[in-house]
Order: C-alpha cells, then sequence, then structure tokens
C-alpha cells in the first residue's frame, strides 16, 4: 500500500468514487443544467465521448465523486484545475450537479465535504467554485460551506438571449507554507467506503481469485474447490445486511470485509495486494463491537494474532463435501 493517508468515505452510506460506467446516468443530471439553464455556460450537451474524455482527464489527478442510493445516481461532485500553468498546481476548481428531484437533502453538500476531505489530504491549499451569477442557490450554497467572494466578472457569458457574470470564490484547505511537492493524484490513496450491490459480482470474483492463490499453500486444490467453487454466491443479501466496507486503490477493488456486530464474517483481499495494509485498514474500521470474533483459515490466522485475537478452538466445517480446517478466534478489546 502506498504511504498515503486513508481517504476514509464510511461516514456516507451511498458516496463513493464515480465509474466510467456511471457516465451516462451523470450526463442525463447534467443536461438540464446545460439545455435549461445559463448554470452552465456551454450551448450544447457534451457526447458521451466528450464526457468520458473530460472524466478521465480530470481523475487522473483529482477526485470525482457520485452519489448512488438504491441503484440511482443522485448527483456528482468532481474537481479539476483552475488554471494550467505550474505555480496554480496547489489550486482546485470545484464542481456539483444534483438531480432536481434530489435537491435539498444535504447531498450536495456530503459531496462537496467528501470532495474537500480527499483535496485538503491531497494537499491542495485553495478550493475555487465559479458560479453564474443567475445561480443564486449555488452562492447560498457555497457561503454556508465557508467560501468567500473574492471577484465578480460582469456580463462575460452571453446565454439565451442575456448576458450573465461569473461569482468567484474561495476556500482555504491547507496552510500556505512552503511546500515540499506538488499534490499526488488522489488514485495513490486507498479508499475505504461502504458497499454497494453494484460491488457485489467484482467482490465474489476477487473472493474467488484470492481463495485458490493465497490460500493454496495451506488446502488441497479439493479443498480450494469446495470452499470457493465455480459460479455466483448470491451474497448482495448478506452484504447489505452486514456492515460491509469496500478498499479500493486507483479505481479498482481491492479488498472488502463483513461484519455482523461483533462477529467478523468475511476478510478478503486482492491477491495482487497482500501485504499492503490493505486487511488491517478493513479490520481497523470494522472492529466496532468487543469482544470481536472471527473464524480464521490456516492462512489467515497468523493475521489475526497480531491483531491480538486468541484461538478458542480448532475446529473442521465441512463445504460441499469437504472438510477445511479453520479456528474459532476472538479479540477482547481494541488495540
Amino acid at each position: 500500500m502506498p504511504a498515503r493517508p486513508l481517504i476514509d468515505l464510511t461516514k456516507w452510506p451511498y458516496l463513493r468514487p464515480a465509474q466510467e460506467s456511471d457516465l451516462p446516468a451523470m450526463l442525463e443530471i447534467y443536461r438540464p443544467y446545460v439545455e435549461q439553464t445559463a448554470v452552465s455556460f456551454e450551448y450544447a450537451l457534451p457526447t458521451l465521448a466528450e464526457f468520458t474524455q473530460r472524466f478521465h482527464a480530470h481523475t487522473a489527478r483529482f477526485p470525482w465523486l457520485v452519489w448512488a442510493e438504491k441503484g440511482e445516481i443522485c448527483g456528482y461532485a468532481y474537481a479539476g484545475a483552475p488554471w494550467e500553468r505550474t505555480a496554480y498546481g496547489y489550486c482546485a476548481e470545484c464542481s456539483v450537479y444534483i438531480k432536481p428531484e434530489q435537491q435539498r437533502r444535504q447531498i450536495g453538500a456530503s459531496l462537496y465535504e467528501a470532495l474537500e476531505q480527499i483535496l485538503t489530504l491531497q494537499g491542495y491549499r485553495l478550493a475555487y467554485a465559479l458560479i453564474t451569477t443567475e445561480n443564486s442557490g449555488s452562492l447560498r450554497f457555497h457561503e454556508a460551506l465557508g467560501y468567500a467572494h473574492r471577484t465578480l466578472f460582469p456580463n462575460c457569458g452571453y446565454k439565451f438571449g442575456r448576458w450573465h457574470g461569473v461569482v468567484w470564490m474561495e476556500k482555504q484547505l491547507n496552510p500556505f507554507g512552503a511546500p515540499k511537492a506538488f499534490p499526488a493524484s488522489w488514485r495513490s490513496y486507498p479508499v475505504l467506503r461502504h458497499y454497494q450491490p453494484s460491488d457485489c459480482p467484482a467482490l465474489e470474483k476477487l473472493f474467488y481469485d484470492t481463495v485458490h492463490t493465497v490460500c493454496a499453500k495451506d488446502y488441497t486444490p479439493e479443498a480450494l474447490d469446495a470452499w470457493a467453487p465455480v459460479g455466483a454466491r448470491n451474497w448482495n443479501e448478506s452484504f447489505l445486511e452486514h456492515r460491509t466496507l469496500v478498499a479500493e486503490l486507483d479505481g479498482e477493488i481491492v479488498g472488502f470485509g463483513d461484519a455482523d456486530g461483533s462477529y467478523l464474517d468475511r476478510l478478503y483481499v486482492s491477491c495482487r495486494h497482500q501485504r499492503r495494509k490493505i486487511a488491517t485498514l478493513l479490520c481497523d474500521a470494522l472492529e466496532t463491537a468487543m469482544p470481536m470474533e472471527t473464524h480464521a483459515s490456516l492462512t489467515a490466522r497468523p493475521f489475526f494474532e497480531k491483531r491480538g485475537y486468541r484461538v478458542l478452538r480448532r475446529q473442521q466445517v465441512e463445504r460441499n463435501g469437504q472438510l477445511l480446517t479453520n479456528f474459532v478466534m476472538k479479540k477482547e478489546e481494541k488495540q
């Protein structure tokens, strides 16, 4: 795991990094702002190809987040570079768009809070918002979040037969000081977030791949096939019932874990991201009810022992005709 602070998004159950598959829904959210208002100075809605190009250009360095609730993208927020010259490299420009019917639910404020948290971790000093004078609601929104008016460019944009001005607003994120380096790409930071149903196929594949590679040194091929057979596991329901967290790095799901009260149920890390403290990040967030108990495999036992779990008993459980050895382990207090 890169030596970067954790981006912890677990405060918000429906907030996650945007994915390319979200782009059609985000484009539809953007549509009325372009076609019906002067909130955006664009005259025509970008094509999906153009929007995709923007997405990848922004997310190479800056965060782009969505609020996805019950399978619906309700809004999104992203940051970008306000200027191109090198010396401006500590500045970011923020934007947020919410479905009209989902407004006044604090979704925009939550997206901005998370966005600013990430930008602050990256080391950006200033966040800017450029708001058209027609958008009085956005002016009040940014004022409430601590943005200060810096300047007004009157009558700088012409749309729908009228001239519109632009207000520049600014918020300081970090002390200025003498920076040692430019902000690193947000993709180099580990992200911890809540599970969403769209994650299920990726998590089931990660489970299968991890069991059949990482655990191969401790179990026979027959035992591995019994533990993790080919095919879907239909885990979505239990993931939703439990507190399930997902770890991402560079836009890829690299681990997950879930707890049912004081029972730590599943904990798996991608076979390509072992020994990078991902399991530690997940456990730190899941161990909220003490004492904690888990059933650890032969492979996982040393990890849990280092976290203060002790073996209560060794047992064999039957899976698809095979007996698999694991350990009932318990941790009395968080260390």
